[in-house]
């Protein structure tokens, strides 16, 4: 998927690969979306970095080239839910 072709949408988790004060990428989610730029909500990162965060108030803004939408994967098991009724 090209990066004209990802729909960044308010609440889409993303993974972002760059920030001028981020030692290190991090994943969050999007509160904003502008023409190039995303407001992400920080919600893990990597540990150096947990001042920047803080000084930022868990928020920053980030260019939208810097940025990738995560896709969340529903996971089936064999295992019957214990929910279910047993006959």
């Amino acid at each position: 998927m090209t990066q004209s072709e990802q729909t960044f949408t308010r609440g889409s988790l993303v993974k972002c690969q760059y920030h001028d004060e981020m030692h290190a990428g991090f994943i969050g989610r999007v509160q904003r979306v502008f023409s190039d730029r995303l407001v992400v909500e920080v919600m893990n990162f990597y540990f150096k970095d947990r001042r920047v965060v803080e000084k930022h108030q868990y928020s920053l803004v980030v260019s939208k080239c810097d940025a990738r939408v995560m896709h969340i994967v529903q996971c089936r098991t064999d295992e019957p839910s214990r929910n279910q009724n047993h006959h």
